[in-house]
Formats: C-alpha cells, structure tokens, sequence
C-alpha cells in the first residue's frame, strides 16, 4: 500500500554556467510529494502520518526550507562560489548539494535518499518535486 504526504517549502539557488535567466540568483516556492509504500503494520497503517511529518521536518525541511541551496563545489562558477562565501560569512542558511548541481533533478534524489535512510529498507520512498507550479521531476 502507498500513502503520500505533500509539503511545501521556499528555496534559493542559481544554475552556475547554465545560459539562461536561472543562472542569476533565485527562489522558487517548491511543493514536495513523497510516497512511502510498505505493508500495513499491526497499528493499521503503513506509516503513521504524524511520524512521517516529523521525519520530513528532520531530513528536508531543516535542510531545505528557506535555504540557499548550492551546487557541489565542483560544479560552481564564480557567481555562486563567492555567494557561498557570503553565506558562510554572515551564517545564513545554506544546503550544499553532496553531488551535483541544484535542479530539481539532483535535489530530487537527494531528498528521497535521505528519507530512506531514516525510514530504512521496510519502506519504498518516491518523491515528486516542483519547481514551478507546472513542471516537476520524480525520484
């Protein structure tokens, strides 16, 4: 059986060496389904709604919620290293990404990969990510 959960939460980031208006510094209102598929527990549910919303908090909200999200440093331009810097500088909240860029491609697998270390191996974890209210990517 599956049961989902949705969330929002607000994020900057820039797409370093992207030629386009994504390359300057941004954020996005994203909206976040994640599906959990496992068998019914002797409680009668899958997972318990109130559990799984404390687990989103402690894996995706801490990390991501109005976070200025960064490319691994590999894959950083000038721009968004030196607005990396500045964020670390003045302590605002910052995610670095631990491979890739920012898109919702590289932020997708690495928002499910956390939740299935935390809800371990008895669940199967989707996730549904939107950047803008008509386009998303699934992991």
């Amino acid at each position: 059986m599956k049961i989902t959960k949705e969330i929002t939460f607000d994020s900057a980031h820039m797409l370093s060496n992207y030629n386009g208006k994504c390359n300057n510094l941004h954020g996005h209102t994203y909206k976040l389904q994640i599906e959990v598929e496992g068998e019914i527990r002797s409680n009668r549910m899958v997972i318990d709604f109130n559990d799984l919303k404390k687990t989103i908090e402690e894996t995706v909200m801490v990390n991501f919620d109005h976070a200025v999200i960064f490319s691994d440093s590999k894959f950083r331009n000038e721009a968004e290293q030196a607005l990396y810097e500045w964020a670390k500088k003045y302590n605002k909240k910052y995610f670095v990404m631990p491979y890739g860029k920012t898109t919702c491609e590289d932020i997708a697998p690495v928002i499910q990969q956390n939740l299935q270390l935390v809800l371990g191996a008895g669940y199967k974890i989707g996730v549904r990510l939107w950047e803008t209210p008509t386009s998303f990517v699934e992991a």
